[in-house]
């Protein structure tokens, strides 16, 4: 069964394939860069996308028939246990009297028991004032019993320096197994208590019932099934925020008494399976795919939404702002759900999401070989029918020619550790060109200058610190689906970003943060007038290098409905400004009719003797407001 269901999952990525090509090609003839209109891709696509979404149906039977029984346990447990913080805490600042220069604190306990929250909520603060940085608190989250002696080995790399750390330094651990605790030589483990029965059920009715408008008599009634609902849970806090949360959806007795009835709800894993096969189709794809990344990989929402609309994951003949839409919303079914889990860290202004072990577990079992990651140096076989791979290593060349046979690949995230040997841009190169359905690359620190066979490329990723220059880059005109060109951390040489011609190709492009106008042909301000998906951001400098306000017109800047701030910048070279004078300024700017959503709008080194008619009103000190937008300012206005 499990072989028929990998061969059927296999043709089902077949036909998605196909379907790329034939979209790839709609896509070039409506940009102009094709051959000419073929009317096989109307009928491929309207045969292909019935017969997908058949497919991906039968494949998810088919697996339910497969992984019908599963084994698990979990989540976190908010502050109930005042003792046992208490003598967590008592510890913590007790000082330390024996010759060693740190001492081990473990705290272990079934998945979900506390563990996390005692560790993280002990007083911090009083600790931090008495040991004025002279001292280290180490806190290590949930360790694993490793039975990999290169894996022990690394732990006991990490505690070795601490011995430098000044007498009466700590490290917390926390972990599921008593012999962790034991072979880190703690010199105190405390147990942290399974819960009673009446905690474990109100911690049931908090995440299916709380702050739920009902009448005494429905929520007696909800109480009493629900009790019988917790007696299967087995006191697993997992299952009972998983099956609470489904359920806190679905608020009828009927539902709630034949959930009741059902007998997966007898372990863990079960109640995580059961939730699993309620969620929609796409949604569960959605969630498969996050098994790519590490365990405790932190996820931000606007990217991860980015990389399954990328992966096309929701097919639909609506706009790409209105998939978006319907991405969001699977993401925030998966945290509703609490397959997601929001993630505060300190000192980020990030909104961050995390998976829980298990789950990302359950997510590697219904992904089967679809995604896979390999970490540190571990040769491990990768599937050939891979379609989604993570690779984290110290000397990426070891896997350069693996990844080369992989043919049906669709995401590569390539990760070098620090001080780690990294592929090179002719290595790159020579991958993106033999894996031509890749849609997402995410790669540090190097920017190929061969992109012209990757025609599915949807997100390239090229962060890092580092300079990136996209001027010597070839044929980017072909890759008409991409998307999101990220460049976080890297420096761009005189600010001319993505300086590579004819970037008006790329009708699908959402994330331009930069485009510097030249005089050269491919370069002009009009290379932006069919890029109205852009959203967030936009700096356009180099506008000296406009001739006419009907140029400007021309650039089409009010159809940008996406784009929150905008910056218009004239060059500060006193010999260009002389090309661009105070009067052509004026004309230049009335053409660039911005956008009413914008929340920010800004001029830089702009000499015009006057604000833009569209603009609503004028203030004396050079601010203007227009129409739903916050304060805009216009530096060096009224200059000469």
């Amino acid at each position: 069964m499990e072989q028929w269901a990998c061969r059927l999952r296999s043709a089902f990525y077949d036909v998605e394939d196909i379907l790329d090509m034939a979209d790839y090609n709609r896509l070039e003839n409506k940009s102009g860069t094709g051959r000419g209109p073929k009317s096989w891709i109307t009928w491929a696509m309207t045969w292909g996308l019935g017969l997908k979404n058949y497919g991906l149906r039968l494949i998810f039977t088919m697996l339910s028939l497969i992984w019908a029984k599963i084994g698990w346990a979990i989540t976190g447990l908010g502050p109930r246990m005042d003792p046992t913080r208490h003598e967590a805490t008592g510890d913590c600042q007790q000082s330390c009297r024996n010759s060693k220069r740190y001492s081990v604190i473990s705290i272990y306990g079934i998945a979900g028991s506390g563990k996390t929250t005692l560790a993280q909520q002990s007083n911090m603060s009083a600790l931090k004032a008495e040991l004025t940085d002279k001292r280290f608190l180490l806190v290590l989250d949930d360790i694993w019993h490793e039975k990999d002696a290169i894996a022990q080995d690394k732990l006991n790399q990490l505690l070795s320096p601490l011995k430098v750390g000044k007498k009466g330094s700590k490290v917390l651990v926390t972990t599921r197994f008593k012999d962790v605790a034991m072979s880190l030589g703690s010199q105190r483990i405390i147990p942290v208590p399974n819960f009673n029965e009446e905690d474990f059920f109100n911690l049931f009715m908090h995440y299916a019932l709380d702050a739920v408008s009902l009448d005494g008599q429905e929520r007696e009634t909800f109480h009493t099934i629900g009790r019988e609902i917790v007696k299967k849970l087995k006191g697993s806090p997992l299952a009972a925020r998983i099956v609470g949360s489904r359920l806190r959806k679905h608020l009828d007795a009927t539902v709630w008494t034949r959930v009741g009835d059902q007998h997966l709800l007898t372990d863990t894993m079960g109640a995580l399976w059961w939730s699993y096969q309620h969620l929609n189709v796409q949604i569960r794809r959605c969630f498969a795919y996050c098994s790519m990344f590490p365990q405790g990989y932190k996820f931000k929402r606007d990217e991860l939404v980015d990389l399954w609309m990328a992966e096309g994951f929701i097919k639909t003949t609506d706009s790409a702002e209105q998939m978006e839409v319907v991405c969001q919303s699977y993401f925030d079914e998966l945290v509703s759900c609490s397959f997601l889990q929001p993630k505060d860290i300190f000192g980020s202004k990030n909104k961050w999401f995390t998976m829980h072990v298990l789950l990302h577990e359950l997510a590697a079992m219904v992904g089967g070989n679809d995604c896979f990651r390999v970490e540190s140096c571990d040769m491990k076989e990768i599937p050939h029918d891979v379609r989604h791979l993570f690779v984290c290593s110290n000397d990426q060349t070891k896997f350069r020619e693996k990844i080369c046979k992989l043919k049906k690949l669709r995401t590569l995230i390539l990760i070098t550790t620090f001080g780690g040997l990294g592929i090179t841009i002719e290595e790159l190169e020579a991958m993106l060109k033999k894996l031509k359905k890749l849609r997402v690359v995410h790669r540090r620190y190097i920017c190929p200058k061969k992109l012209d066979t990757a025609y599915h490329l949807q997100i390239l990723e090229l962060c890092g610190a580092g300079v990136l220059d996209f001027s010597k880059v070839q044929n980017m005109s072909h890759l008409i689906s991409l998307r999101d060109i990220r460049n976080s951390g890297f420096v761009f040489p005189n600010s001319d970003v993505l300086g590579f011609p004819g970037i008006g190709e790329l009708k699908s492009l959402r994330q331009l943060s930069d485009f510097r106008v030249r005089k050269d042909k491919g370069y002009e301000l009009k290379q932006l007038k069919s890029i109205n998906h852009l959203r967030g951001r936009l700096r356009i400098s180099g506008l000296e290098s406009v001739e006419s306000k009907e140029d400007a017109l021309e650039e089409n800047l009010t159809d940008k409905k996406f784009l929150t701030s905008l910056s218009l910048e004239w060059s500060q070279s006193s010999q260009e400004q002389h090309s661009c004078p105070p009067d052509l300024q004026v004309e230049i700017l009335e053409g660039l009719r911005s956008p009413s959503q914008l929340t920010e709008l800004e001029r830089q080194q702009y000499n015009g003797l006057r604000c833009p008619s569209w603009l609503s009103s004028e203030n004396q000190n050079g601010t203007c407001k227009i129409s739903n937008s916050v304060n805009v300012t216009i530096s060096n206005i009224f200059q000469k």
